[in-house]
């Protein structure tokens, strides 16, 4: 008597529905994650503005004015950060002064278009956050979320 012997390993059919179902699901997570990964690397800019405020502020309480550049504020960024940050300041006496991060040339972090360029602001005693968008209150609640 001859016994039928199942055969071993995958049909082309199972490893294709298989591929199919794979696929699927890559177009889903792949977007997300690259989503996450620029509101991670958001949050880090978010940060050192915050803190480039704060030192702004420390300064201030020594001196008669803000600091005009981040030279002469003697803050340093960050090793590893995708911004880059400028730091305007004006002359008068009151002091307004803006920290702007942009993501630097070439890094992936340009893809963020909704924030891809973020802002604090001093303007008369009023602390306030600008986007790249400052038309669009829906980008300014996704940038800055409170």
């Amino acid at each position: 008597m001859q016994y039928l012997r199942r055969p071993l390993g995958f049909t082309l059919i199972e490893i294709l529905i298989t591929l199919a179902i794979v696929g699927i699901l890559a177009a889903f997570a792949v977007p997300a994650y690259q989503q996450h990964v620029q509101r991670a690397r958001r949050a880090d800019a978010q940060a050192v503005l915050g803190a480039i405020a704060q030192a702004q502020e420390r300064f201030r309480s020594n001196n008669p004015s803000y600091a005009d550049s981040l030279a002469t504020l003697k803050y340093q960024v960050p090793a590893g950060s995708r911004y880059d940050f400028s730091l305007t300041s004006s002359s008068d006496f009151i002091g307004d002064y803006e920290i702007h991060a942009s993501p630097k040339a070439g890094d992936a972090q340009q893809a963020d278009r909704a924030c891809a360029d973020m802002s604090i602001a001093m303007s008369s005693g009023q602390l306030s956050y600008k986007d790249g968008n400052p038309a669009s209150t829906a980008a300014k609640a996704l940038c800055w979320p409170q």
